[in-house]
């Protein structure tokens, strides 16, 4: 099922009032509820309640039915992502922990086939490595799972002697409201979606006198920032 459907199912069932209490909702209800056929308004229920989003009980012939805690924490995560698109559209801003990675960025930012592609698509040279962030609080991991998913500027993979490199999605980034560059997310990536690689046409390091530890803001721009 996906996530939007999902969404519109449980804000229908949350507007009838199965919030705090179970609801008696027929099938023909239901499936005017969710704009279906009775046969799929039954399927929709039962794969609710298999995903953990619904209590469903029947008694004497007839249908009783109340939102999950888990469910609820799903409307209120599309609370905050509505209240956040609309405080400042077009833009996810993250804040997280400076910290030393593996050091493979200067390798793989330094290949010239990368680069030329950062020039003409970025509008800048990087300079050799990545500064890593770190994400703490939860929300914000889950806004980069969605940004991951998102379609950003698309740098190309390509072969040399040694070996092939992934593609990799770039979205143009600031740091601390400074420092202009990108966000990187590697097709091959050791990290999970708590972290943040950030490239830049200067040391960041030492032009933002960053150690790890420390905590930085960051803006990524879903389309083309002005000015």
């Amino acid at each position: 099922m996906k996530r939007q459907a999902k969404l519109s199912y449980l804000l229908g069932l949350l507007e009838i009032g199965a919030k705090d209490r179970m609801v008696k909702a027929s099938t023909s209800f239901v499936s005017t509820l969710f704009r279906v056929s009775q046969q799929s308004s039954s399927r929709i229920l039962s794969e609710l309640q298999d995903m953990g989003y619904l209590e469903k009980e029947i008694r004497e012939g007839v249908i009783w039915l109340k939102l999950t805690d888990r469910a609820l924490d799903e409307l209120i995560s599309l609370k905050d992502d509505l209240e956040r698109a609309l405080k400042n559209p077009g833009v996810f801003e993250f804040e997280g922990r400076v910290f030393s990675g593996y050091r493979e960025g200067a390798y793989y930012v330094s290949k010239r086939a990368y680069r030329k592609q950062f020039y003409r698509k970025l509008g800048f040279d990087p300079y050799p490595g990545t500064l890593n962030v770190r994400l703490e609080d939860p929300d914000l991991i889950r806004l980069n799972q969605r940004l991951r998913n998102l379609k950003g500027i698309h740098i190309l993979g390509f072969e040399d002697v040694e070996r092939s490199y992934g593609g990799v999605m770039t979205f143009k980034a600031k740091i601390n409201d400074e420092v202009s560059g990108a966000l990187i997310v590697a097709t091959r990536t050791v990290y999970g979606p708590d972290v943040l690689e950030f490239i830049a046409p200067v040391y960041l390091r030492e032009k933002l006198d960053l150690n790890d530890g420390e905590r930085v803001r960051i803006k990524v721009y879903l389309t083309e920032p002005s000015g």
